[in-house]
């Protein structure tokens, strides 16, 4: 599978959340005899290792803790986003190379139901 990086708009408020995290990162990895290579993933445990989907939907679901919001997965995050992407007229062959969606008949599905 070919590999391909993309670049995303970010604001400042997250540019400087990310690089914290970064430095949280490196600090576990130092104090565990080892080094954040340039190519590791973004979320690791305190012992180095990568999360898991189950980690990181568990971890997101705690957001929702004491808030009176309706609770939402990052998968049904993906499924709002198109969402928004199509009610606002973007064709359907952008978003699902923004998505790096590979059916595109899911996407135009999604859009008559939308309509």
């Amino acid at each position: 599978m070919k590999r391909v990086i993309e670049t995303i708009k970010i604001d400042d408020i997250l540019i400087t959340q990310l690089k914290s995290y970064y430095l949280s990162c490196k600090k576990i990895k130092v104090s565990l005899g080892l080094h954040l290579q340039e190519n590791d993933l973004v979320f690791i445990r305190n012992t180095g290792s990568p999360c898991n989907d189950s980690t990181l939907n568990k971890a997101f679901e705690s957001l929702f803790d004491g808030l009176e919001i309706k609770r939402i997965t990052p998968h049904g995050l993906r499924h709002t986003h198109a969402t928004i992407l199509i009610k606002n007229r973007i064709p359907v062959i952008e978003i699902a190379q923004l998505l790096r969606e590979h059916s595109l008949n899911d996407l135009q599905c999604l859009r008559s139901f939308i309509r």
